[in-house]
């Protein structure tokens, strides 16, 4: 026989199914610009029927339902959307902080400017034209050591900036690496309090959201991946091995390589990491080849122009200059990788070798030489002036630094579709959650005027029931 309270249970389960899922919908209310916060739905399903089957059953042709069943808090999440907006997260990453420091190239090298290198090489040139006009002329000289010293001042400053810009790379990667270190036990520390949580069959939905923030943010530094595991934890993966496991962390550490290189390494054996596509990846790739590619291609052209401007000046007579064999003075040298014109003729000027033959004040066939030098392809196998050799190692910087800037943009469309239809799933809409607390509240009304129903029923059970007649 069913309970007289029967009711009266059936009405409470219900107010306390409302009364959780209100609490559910202030909850997502009160996070909707929360970072990370995935939005949370109470799961209910209808308690089981009376009377069960049975051989000593009551022998009724129904099931009378006995009200509702609270089922879990569910944190609705879409993992195969969570890896789609990671991956496209760590490629955004890698492109980003690629451009960051193209821009920085750009800015140093300037072209196309009145003042930078390619205009400086131009005036040098034109110094030697005007002084073959007259060679003799001490301050055209004087214009030709100065229009030499600016190209040297800018070859000098050049090499400076990159090598500072390649320092700067490496100081970012001293930061990025204990930045994904604290992430890191961060999400081993999260775990250990998941595990806890689930095992005494609770479900910890903030906690798995403050996590997943954490492995949203690893996945762009580094790229690595996450699997999930029976207990609650996650396991991060990098290049084959484990980040995190569960509740332990293997760090990364960084370690000095030859030539200024940086590798990333573990801090349990010291083995190399290769990192995929990821902030932390493009910065070591900057460090270790891109930089250090330009700094050779610049290097390689500023010695090429010297040693060719050397090579005709060594053939040319000052005006004090005796006859026999030509002094093979030097218009350039090179100490310690620094640039200079040579110091003998800024401090003689007449010693500037504008001529082929010694005593011939007028002779200006050295300095021609020199001003022809601008027209002349001997660069590249002969192909391209030193002009057009120093134009094509600023063009393929700009052209990289366009593709990055395409990537950016590629990746940036990618992770923000994928954002949407994460935020489309796990986000909160506020009108929804107004519809649901208008739709829970008249619920919970209404479960509470069924209660009031049964009670006032038994009312007149207990109390009024037998008195007619006495």
């Amino acid at each position: 026989m069913r309970s007289t309270f029967t009711g009266i249970e059936t009405a409470m389960r219900a107010i306390n199914a409302m009364q959780l899922a209100l609490d559910t919908t202030t909850h997502n209310i009160a996070n909707a610009t929360t970072p990370g916060y995935s939005r949370q739905r109470v799961e209910l399903s209808a308690s089981e029927a009376y009377t069960k089957p049975s051989m000593y059953r009551i022998p009724q042709p129904i099931q009378i339902g006995t009200g509702v069943n609270i089922d879990g808090l569910e944190r609705v999440r879409d993992i195969f959307i969570d890896r789609q907006v990671r991956a496209a997260s760590a490629d955004l990453g890698n492109a980003e902080a690629t451009v960051k420091y193209y821009d920085r190239i750009e800015a140093l090298i300037n072209e196309p400017s009145s003042s930078e290198f390619s205009s400086q090489l131009a005036n040098f040139w034109n110094s030697w034209n005007e002084l073959s006009l007259d060679p003799a002329d001490l301050s055209a000289r004087a214009v030709v050591l100065e229009a030499g010293a600016s190209v040297t001042d800018t070859m000098n400053r050049t090499n400076t900036q990159l090598t500072q810009l390649r320092a700067d790379v490496a100081e970012d990667i001293s930061y990025v690496v204990p930045e994904i270190n604290q992430l890191a036990q961060g999400v081993a520390d999260l775990n250990k309090e998941i595990v806890k949580l689930v095992g005494l069959g609770q479900t910890p939905n903030d906690l798995l959201d403050r996590r997943d923030l954490m492995i949203d943010d690893l996945a762009k530094l580094t790229g690595a991946t996450v699997s999930l595991q029976a207990d609650g934890s996650a396991n991060i993966a990098l290049d084959g091995r484990l980040l995190v496991d569960g509740l332990t962390v293997d760090p990364l550490q960084t370690q000095a390589a030859g030539g200024g290189n940086i590798d990333i390494v573990w801090s349990s054996d010291s083995a190399a990491v290769t990192l995929p596509a990821s902030e932390l990846g493009a910065l070591q790739t900057m460090n270790n080849t891109t930089l250090p590619d330009i700094l050779t291609d610049f290097n390689d052209y500023f010695t090429e122009l010297t040693t060719g401007v050397n090579a005709i000046h060594q053939n040319g007579y000052g005006l004090t200059d005796p006859a026999g064999p030509p002094p093979g003075r030097d218009f350039f040298v090179v100490t310690g990788g620094v640039y200079s014109v040579n110091p003998v003729l800024e401090t003689d000027p007449e010693l500037v070798g504008a001529a082929q033959s010694a005593g011939v004040p007028g002779d200006n066939s050295n300095a021609l030489a020199l001003a022809n030098l601008a027209s002349t392809k001997v660069t590249n196998g002969g192909t391209t002036t030193y002009s057009e050799h120093y134009t094509l190692i600023v063009t393929d910087i700009g052209a990289d630094a366009q593709r990055q800037i395409n990537a950016v943009q590629t990746h940036q469309s990618l992770t923000s579709y994928f954002e949407t239809q994460r935020q489309s799933v796990s986000g909160v809409s506020i009108d929804e959650e107004v519809a649901n607390l208008v739709k829970f509240q008249r619920a919970y009304e209404a479960a509470a005027r069924a209660m009031t129903v049964a009670d006032e029923a038994l009312d007149i059970i207990i109390n009024r029931m037998g008195l007619v007649g006495r």
